[in-house]
């Protein structure tokens, strides 16, 4: 109840999403600092039928520890 009340306390107790790939691009210091291993990443990218980083529009790590995906629209 006192995460709903208040969005520092919420990112805080819950964290926040922290984008992995945007455009391409992959963010190692965002993975190094999530101790996300090179692995994991390859495994949601062919999970979400993505087989390079190039293909990606954006990733994202969920706060749950899911990675969410999203194809660029040209692949």
């Amino acid at each position: 109840m006192a995460t709903y009340r208040s969005k520092k306390l919420e990112a805080l107790v819950e964290g926040r999403p922290q984008v992995l790939i945007h455009n391409g691009r992959l963010f190692h210091d965002v993975m190094t600092g999530a101790h996300l291993t090179q692995h994991e990443l390859n495994a949601a990218l062919r999970q979400a039928g993505c087989v390079t980083v190039d293909e990606v529009h954006y990733a994202v790590l969920e706060n749950n520890g899911s990675i969410s995906v999203v194809q660029k629209k040209d692949t």
